[in-house]
């Protein structure tokens, strides 16, 4: 298995974040918008933590975007911007 570790900084405004949510697609060259039509991989990274290892993927499973949303009182937000690896 490959492992990909995702890291954020929380977002500055928009109220005090409740989870985090982080999505994951194959392709290269991806929107946040694109991403999040992918797999959901978490729904609940606790907003204490700012970091995901995603193990899910073989070794040689191509290329993959990723991307992260806050979970606040006011709903989800966009997703950051798009991280890329070829798995």
């Amino acid at each position: 298995m490959a492992t990909v570790t995702l890291t954020w900084l929380a977002p500055n405004s928009g109220g005090p974040v409740v989870n985090y949510k982080v999505y994951r697609k194959p392709g290269s060259g991806l929107t946040e918008a694109q991403v999040k039509t992918g797999t959901l991989l978490s729904g609940t990274v606790s907003s204490a933590v700012t970091s995901f290892d995603d193990t899910s993927l073989s070794s040689g499973a191509g290329d993959h975007c990723w991307t992260v949303s806050a979970v606040n009182s006011g709903g989800e937000s966009a997703g950051a911007t798009p991280t890329h690896e070829d798995v």
